[in-house]
């Protein structure tokens, strides 16, 4: 009889929890971050690290997987997001392409650079970036991605780019159909100090790749904040043990945190904040 009672009684206690929680109402979401591709460092680090930023200051947050920039800009102008992480490069070019993102789109804060990578045969038709014209074949990564956008807005500011034949052949792929001769050219966008980047040390370790410098002045824009979408500087692309870096001089561009015009004023403020205070935690340094 005791052990039937204690039974009863256990049963009604799990019955009773089961339904308090279901009755406790799930954390209400404040705001909505545009992330990115679930491998890549907008969706993997900078999206987690600015939502444990916002929660300190009382904002529940979601992240979205997305394309990347393209979409990123999109899902903000739309309200979709709150804020988002863009390219400035794709960025204009998302302003130039959709009205709604130049005119329901801000720039809260900029998080460090992006630089572009060029990758070519070492044996083809590519010596500078002077060659890049009509019949090259170039790999721009894919169609909605921050590099793709970023390889459009190049296009619409040099015409000679703008000759040239685009695919939307991706990573190893990409390069895999450069080093054969199938394709002339791949690049990408990343952090300067990523040189552990997959793609980079690809380029470094095959005989059959090399990187191509992007010096070309004419790149020249300007953001919505006045700042230059582009900058020419020297990279380190491999450390020495001994002697000098191997450097290539490219082009680069600003990540920028994006926000909803329309959104939360102290969502946004604090969005702001966060991004000039503490950018490094952010970018996980």
């Amino acid at each position: 009889m005791r052990k039937k009672n204690f039974r009863l009684h256990l049963l009604a206690a799990l019955a009773y929890a089961l339904a308090a929680l279901a009755a406790t109402p799930a954390l209400a979401v404040d705001s909505v971050i545009a992330g990115g591709p679930s491998s890549g460092t907008y969706y993997k680090v900078w999206a987690p690290n600015l939502a444990k930023g916002l929660k300190s200051h009382g904002f529940e947050t979601a992240t979205l997987k997305t394309k990347g920039c393209v979409e990123n800009s999109k899902l903000v102008a739309s309200g979709e997001a709150d804020v988002g992480f863009c390219q400035g490069d794709a960025l204009k070019h998302a302003m130039a392409t959709f009205p709604e993102v130049a005119q329901n789109v801000d720039i809260l804060g900029t998080l460090g650079k992006e630089c572009g990578y060029a990758a070519v045969n070492t044996s083809g038709k590519l010596k500078s970036e002077d060659d890049i014209g009509e019949g090259i074949r170039v790999a721009a990564q894919k169609n909605g991605s921050g590099t793709q956008a970023g390889w459009a807005y190049m296009q619409s500011l040099e015409p000679d780019y703008a000759k040239a034949t685009t695919t939307y052949d991706s990573g190893s792929r990409a390069l895999g159909k450069v080093a054969s001769g199938e394709l002339d050219m791949t690049l990408w966008f990343t952090s300067p100090h990523n040189l552990d980047h997959r793609l980079l040390q690809t380029v470094l370790t095959n005989d059959s790749l090399k990187l191509l410098p992007l010096d070309d002045w004419s790149l020249d824009d300007k953001l919505p904040n006045g700042k230059s979408v582009y900058t020419l500087e020297t990279v380190t692309v491999k450390k020495a043990g001994f002697g000098f870096d191997e450097t290539i001089t490219t082009l680069c561009t600003d990540a920028v945190v994006i926000g909803n015009t329309g959104a939360d004023e102290e969502l946004l403020d604090t969005v702001a904040d966060i991004v000039m205070r503490n950018s490094n935690y952010i970018l996980g340094k």
